[in-house]
């Protein structure tokens, strides 16, 4: 299996929302796990189509090898060179196992 690598670590975490005593809430971000990979610049602001899908808001993309993330989407977002991304949607194209393609929203810096 040839190998993508990669010149960027983006960090994936995963959101935890507590809840106390008096139900106020508090969130936290834990790690889930480290990956390498190439960040990519997908366009400009609003909304994208990518093969008749409307990905919101999708404004960079990361490719990396194939691995079990262990994360739900919905929940987590990517710390890249002190960068927070939101994560849209995790991509194993056509279920084939080489790489994934994560499609981001710039959120600010860390």
């Amino acid at each position: 299996m040839k190998r993508i690598g990669g010149n960027v670590e983006a960090v994936i975490q995963t959101r935890t929302v507590l809840t106390d005593g008096i139900g106020e809430q508090s969130e936290t971000w834990t790690l889930a796990k480290k990956v390498k990979g190439f960040l990519d610049y997908a366009g400009g602001q609003g909304n994208i189509r990518n093969y008749g899908t409307k990905l919101e808001e999708s404004s960079y993309i990361f490719i990396c090898d194939y691995t079990d993330l262990g994360v739900d989407a919905r929940n987590s977002r990517m710390v890249i060179n002190g960068k927070v991304y939101e994560v849209l949607e995790i991509d194993n194209p056509m279920e084939m196992n080489e790489h994934l393609e994560i499609q981001l929203k710039y959120l600010g810096v860390a």
